[in-house]
């Protein structure tokens, strides 16, 4: 008698044929039985025990159990294909229901997390739509209402600070922190027109540190050919620079180089996102602390944002001038992005 494999249990059937029983259906087919239209077809061919049987009947219990019954094959049919069961056949059956068992739950978790989700890299978002079924463009556009009105709040927030003092009218206070969530205005307008212009998913800097929080969980999807049991070498390189392309733009210029021939960053279109984001704050609001210091209304807070406002204007205006003579341009914030940058670096100063 054939030994059943992995949780599978057999039995004998009262008319001599083998029952199997399994928790998870395998994919064979029973017998088709002759019609007027159609001929007889044979069952799947299993060879099990250095023989080959064939499948000839398929139920499912009521513990929802699939139950097959098999017996040796009949010579009169031909062989079309032949399934093996044995221990190894059996573990990559398991390994395949995990799998699509593991596809499913991040699937779910995605689309439950849509607007979250959708803040990924868009070559992450292309991922999960290869690899487990969920629609990037639909991340996309679901995680676009948020930061659009966060944005929103933080531009209207920042004109209104910035003209009612020129108006002599009431206000709210400007800050940095409120004039920062303009940023999400501008970047959520770029990420719709690449969504409706050219319909590909396209992430969101803040997709930065939730990257890298899925990968460390495992949540993210590998590269097709890589082995699920973790991300290589070089797909965790690739990824990281994903998640930190638009902030690379503010390491030196060297830097921006060797990571283009490595990465194919773009130093220049990056260099002028940047250059004109942080530009913005400083554009509104620059009228107004002028006109409070010229009034005598600016204390110690005031004119630390003034000075720090109108350095971040040299700033970017340099930067502005460099990028438009096609070369790469630093920031001071390149202090703070360089340790998180540093195995890219490393890989780039290496041989590619």
């Amino acid at each position: 008698m054939p030994e059943p494999h992995g949780t599978d249990r057999l039995s004998l059937g009262p008319d001599g044929r083998f029952v199997l029983l399994a928790r998870d259906p395998k994919g064979w087919r029973p017998r088709l039985p002759a019609t007027r239209t159609s001929a007889e077809h044979p069952g799947t061919a299993v060879r099990w025990g250095g023989e080959i049987w064939e499948v000839l009947e398929l139920d499912e219990t009521k513990d929802g159990r699939w139950k097959y019954t098999l017996a040796p094959w009949d010579d009169a049919f031909a062989i079309r294909s032949l399934v093996p069961y044995d221990e190894e056949a059996e573990t990559a059956r398991a390994a395949e229901r995990r799998a699509q068992r593991k596809s499913a739950g991040i699937r779910v978790v995605a689309l439950a997390t849509a607007p979250l989700a959708g803040l990924l890299p868009g070559r992450i978002q292309e991922l999960l739509e290869l690899e487990h079924g969920v629609r990037s463009t639909l991340l996309t556009a679901a995680s676009l209402p948020i930061p659009l009105a966060v944005g929103t709040y933080g531009l209207v927030t920042t004109f209104a600070a910035a003209f009612a003092p020129l108006l002599k009218a009431a206000g709210p206070v400007g800050d940095l922190l409120t004039a920062g969530l303009v940023y999400f205005f501008v970047e959520s307008l770029v990420r719709l027109a690449v969504l409706f212009a050219q319909g590909r998913p396209i992430g969101s800097v803040v997709g930065v540190p939730l990257g890298l929080a899925a990968r460390a969980a495992r949540l993210l999807p590998s590269e097709p050919g890589i082995v699920p049991t973790g991300p290589s070498p070089e797909q965790s390189l690739r990824d990281r620079h994903a998640m930190l392309e638009p902030l690379l733009s503010f390491l030196r210029p060297d830097e921006q180089a060797a990571l283009k021939r490595r990465f194919g960053f773009d130093p220049l279109r990056w260099g002028r996102v940047t250059a004109w984001g942080l530009l913005l704050y400083p554009a509104l609001t620059l009228p107004a602390q002028l006109a409070a210091l010229a009034g005598g209304r600016t204390g110690g807070r005031g004119l630390a944002v003034l000075a720090l406002s109108l350095a971040v204007v040299a700033e970017q205006l340099w930067r502005l001038r460099k990028i438009g003579r096609g070369e790469g341009a630093a920031s001071l914030l390149g202090h703070l992005v360089r340790p998180f940058a540093a195995p890219l670096l490393a890989a780039a100063s290496g041989p590619t």
